[in-house]
C-alpha cells in the first residue's frame, strides 16, 4: 500500500511539473531589435548593452561583462563589437509590467544566446 502512493504521488508530481513548463512555453513572446549602445554602470561594475526600441517600443538591457573599475577602451571594443548586431529576445511576462517579465533568451548576431 505505501509503495502504490508513493508511485501515485510520484506521478502527480511529475505532471504537475511538465503542465507547468508546458504552459511557461506557450506563453513565451519573441522580439528582435538592434543593439544601440554599451555603457558601464559603476554602481554594479558592469557594461550593458542597450537596444533600439524594438516593434513594441521598448528598449531592453542587457549585462555583458563585468568588471571592478571603467576602461574606456575596452568601452570603445564592446560597442564596436556589438553596437547595430540583431539581437532575438525571448520572454514570458506581461511586457506592460516590467518587474513580470522573465528573459528566457538573449541571441545576438553572431555571437550567440547571452544566457547560456
Amino acid at each position: 500500500m505505501k509503495k502504490s502512493l508513493i508511485t501515485i504521488l510520484t506521478i502527480l508530481a511529475l505532471f504537475l511539473f511538465s503542465s507547468q513548463s508546458l504552459a511557461a512555453e506557450s506563453n513565451q513572446s519573441t522580439v528582435q531589435t538592434k543593439i544601440d549602445y554599451v555603457y558601464y554602470d559603476a554602481n554594479d561594475h558592469t557594461y550593458f548593452i542597450v537596444t533600439l526600441g524594438d516593434s513594441l517600443e521598448s528598449r531592453w538591457v542587457f549585462n555583458v561583462q563585468s568588471s571592478v573599475a571603467f576602461d574606456t577602451h575596452t568601452l570603445q571594443q564592446l560597442n564596436e563589437t556589438y553596437k547595430g548586431k540583431q539581437t532575438t529576445i525571448i520572454y514570458t511576462g506581461d511586457i506592460q509590467h516590467e518587474d513580470e517579465i522573465e528573459i528566457i533568451s538573449c541571441d545576438i548576431e553572431g555571437f550567440g544566446n547571452l544566457y547560456e
